[in-house]
């Protein structure tokens, strides 16, 4: 029963001692093992009942409690309904248990919305005028930056067998992101149970070579720069790439906000240059959100998203603009978790509790404080937002606490504190230094608390509606492109469908209509202010996939 309610598949060894199989033979044995099972039993007088064993948990009545607890989701409970329901009557009752069970199920909302991301899983990697044909084949890779992203990048490469360089400042760096990625793999689960023998990482890592030099990246085929978010830095990085690599090598950039026409202004022919925004951990996460410029050419494009088929992650083609999908509606989103903070009796945890609640694998809170509150900071910094001065007091600023975060250090988990305390590593508890650090920010005007079902909509409304204008400004192929990447990349729950797939099931007039609400409460945030297609789409009542006729 726990492996069916998680969907885990077990091995005939483990099927063994459950009891889930009399024995275990050799495949080229199997008829004949099969054929003296029964002769066994047909001399011995004994017949097993299959009804009449004990499957375990079930008539243990605190086994099976736990079990019912830990079954959160429609299926995971229905599942332990029908195995109880054949082990506590008799077959028939037992199957028609089954059978409603699952009748009820695929008309649930999570049936239509897991069925909505399979096939927009399917669809994502599919860009009209663009073939896998047009695709430079890459026979050795190159990676420009030896920190934690750049190393994760580089073992995608040779997860997948593809020969890379890794770039770094100076020998010494070079050689520690090679012992890093040495050691990242040896702390791997895989190694550690034997999936991954000494052998076959000793050959893993022969396909990788670490340099100071960018001569030695003359002979690859596809180089991704990973280096910290500065335009001026990676403009003078791509200019050195343009001279010391081959005419036909595509250039990548892993800028999570950057433009990429932006940096492309650095090449001789900006044609070559793409976007290919891995998500951290990189050998972890399985998406990939590359990112065609105005003057990304369809080579650069098919070589890009070929080689997110060929790493095995979800790939998304997105549009060059701030954040370009996922990190564009995150901002938003952020915000006004923020801005939630201002109310007298709100804390981090409080706002978490009902995001995790409605599903997501992270608060927004502790997100943060795995990502590194210094990354946010930087990129408001580098919008001019951290100085008052730079701002427009028109529109309200949230990000103000969050700002004061950073600049007392508390750049997340990598330094034991952030929103939370991390007193023992990944694990956070509420801090009475953050309590008092956001006293500064409370407003008296407002109410002293907020309801859980207005943190779900403050936050969630705020999401959808920027996707909204994510498609109205063509930065995503579709709307399920959308919700790949907040299932793939933000941990948005997949038994929603996303954060567009969640709107349209709430209905885009009911959506309209609540952000109407929070925007006249709040007229200074713009964000709030129902997106053009949105509206327009809800006042007709069109459904979401005809969003272009809108436009």
């Amino acid at each position: 029963a726990s492996c069916a309610r998680v969907g885990r598949p077990i091995g005939a060894k483990q099927a063994l001692e459950l009891g889930a199989v009399d024995a275990v033979v050799e495949l080229d044995n199997l008829e004949a093992a099969a054929l003296d099972q029964v002769e066994q039993m047909v001399a011995a007088g004994s017949f097993r009942r299959t009804k009449s064993l004990q499957v375990d948990g079930f008539r243990d009545a605190d086994a099976l409690a736990k079990l019912k607890k830990s079954a959160r989701l429609p299926a995971p409970q229905a599942i332990v309904r029908c195995v109880e329901a054949a082990v506590g009557s008799d077959i028939a009752t037992g199957l028609a248990v089954e059978r409603d069970e699952f009748m009820a199920l695929a008309v649930s909302p999570e049936a239509k919305a897991l069925q909505h991301m399979f096939f927009a899983e399917r669809t994502c990697s599919k860009v009209p005028g663009v073939s896998a044909k047009d695709a430079v084949p890459v026979a050795a890779a190159g990676v420009v930056g030896g920190g934690t992203m750049g190393r994760g990048i580089a073992m995608c490469f040779l997860d997948a067998g593809v020969p890379v360089t890794l770039l770094d400042v100076d020998e010494k760096a070079a050689a520690a992101a090679r012992s890093g990625i040495e050691e990242t793999y040896k702390r791997s689960s895989a190694f550690r149970k034997g999936k991954l023998t000494e052998a076959a990482l000793e050959k893993k890592l022969a396909g990788l070579k670490c340099a100071a030099d960018v001569s030695a990246l003359s002979d690859a085929d596809l180089v991704v720069e990973a280096i910290y978010e500065d335009m001026d830095v990676k403009r003078a990085t791509f200019a050195a790439l343009d001279g010391a690599c081959k005419p036909s090598a595509i250039l990548a950039s892993n800028t999570s906000t950057l433009s990429i026409d932006g940096i492309a202004e650095a090449v001789a022919d900006p044609s070559r240059v793409v976007g290919m925004h891995f998500f951290s951990p990189a050998n972890v996460m399985r998406l990939l959100e590359n990112v065609r410029g105005a003057r990304t050419g369809a080579v650069a494009v098919a070589t890009a998203m070929a080689m997110g088929k060929k790493l095995k992650k979800t790939t998304v083609l997105a549009g060059d603009d701030f954040g370009f999908i996922g990190n564009r509606m995150l901002e938003p989103y952020g915000r006004e978790c923020l801005a939630m903070l201002r109310h007298a009796e709100m804390a981090p945890k409080d706002v978490d509790a009902v995001l995790t609640k409605f599903g997501m694998a992270m608060g927004f809170f502790a997100m943060c404080d795995l990502a590194g509150n210094d990354i946010g900071y930087a990129v408001r910094t580098s919008l001019g937002l951290t100085d008052p001065s730079g701002r427009d007091p028109s529109v309200e600023y949230s990000a103000d606490v969050a700002d004061e975060l950073a600049r007392a250090g508390r750049f997340g988990q990598k330094v034991g504190k952030g929103w939370y305390l991390y007193e023992t590593p990944r694990v956070p508890s509420p801090d009475p230094d953050v309590d008092s650090l956001i006293a500064g920010f409370k407003d008296a005007s407002l109410a002293q608390t907020v309801s859980a079902d207005d943190v779900r909509d403050r936050a969630m409304l705020a999401l959808a509606n920027e996707g909204f204008r994510v498609l109205e400004e063509r930065l995503a192929l579709r709307p399920s492109d959308i919700d790949v990447v907040w299932t793939s990349g933000y941990g948005f729950p997949r038994h929603v469908g996303g954060p567009m797939h969640w709107a349209e099931a709430r209905g885009l007039a009911e959506v309209r209509d609540r952000l109407v609400g929070f925007a006249a409460e709040r007229p200074s945030v713009p964000y709030l202010q129902p997106a053009k297609l949105l509206a327009d789409m809800a006042d007709v009542g069109a459904p979401l996939k005809d969003w272009e006729k809108f436009l």
